[in-house]
């Protein structure tokens, strides 16, 4: 693969990981779960679309939104 190619693919997967993450978030304040920032912060910060998109499905029936982010 070309340098812009792969710069291209590497832009292509941080603005997926954008739009997943602002997902999550939606889904949790639409769920009425209250996103404090630090938590809003280090779900904007996931640049793996994987993680993200299961953020997403575990978003749908998590009691709060520091249980989508690892313990620790």
């Amino acid at each position: 693969r070309s340098m812009p190619a792969e710069l291209a693919l590497k832009a292509e997967e941080k603005a997926k990981a954008k739009e997943l993450a602002q997902a999550v978030l939606t889904l949790l304040e639409g769920r009425g779960i209250a996103v404090d920032e630090a938590t809003r912060t280090a779900v904007m910060e996931v640049e793996d679309p994987d993680r993200l998109e299961a953020m997403l499905l575990e978003a749908a029936t998590v009691e709060g939104a520091q249980d989508l982010l690892p313990a620790g």
